[in-house]
């Protein structure tokens, strides 16, 4: 019983919040996962003045385990944690740590210049930083 009410709680928090963090940055991230993954790693996204800052919480992996690309205002993260191989007679009683693929994309607004992205990895987090384009300001154009 108790699991039933924790399982509700989740997916009544899960519905709840839903709409109000897809919204959040709607206009900037529209998140878009395809494909077969065994899980999405966590992310945080930040706005400042000058740029957007994205981190994806890896831990366990190298920059070499990592892929980015970023292509039509989609910028997508690849990687794999390397499957373990299993030894006959092995019994495991909880299996928590990530085995497998994932591919993390997130649709960028106009608004962010493509040519500037820079990533970093450090202590298990990759840290892309999206720089803004520079707004355009409005010209008055003379009459001829």
């Amino acid at each position: 019983m108790n699991n039933l009410i924790k399982n509700q709680n989740r997916d009544f928090f899960r519905d709840f919040l839903s709409p109000a963090m897809s919204n959040g940055f709607n206009h900037i991230f529209n998140e878009e996962n395809e494909g077969v993954v065994n899980f999405i790693p966590n992310a945080d996204i930040k706005e400042t003045d000058t740029n957007y800052l994205v981190t994806l919480a890896l831990p366990g992996l190298t920059k070499k385990e990592v892929e980015i690309e970023v292509k039509e205002n989609l910028l997508v993260v690849i990687g794999e944690y390397n499957k373990e191989e299993s030894v006959e007679g092995e019994k495991f009683h909880k299996k928590e740590i990530r085995n497998g693929s994932f591919r993390r994309s997130f649709r960028l607004g106009n608004n962010v210049d493509l040519g500037a992205v820079e990533a970093t990895f450090s202590n298990g987090l990759l840290n892309i930083s999206i720089p803004k384009k520079e707004k355009e300001v409005a010209k008055k154009i003379a009459i001829k």
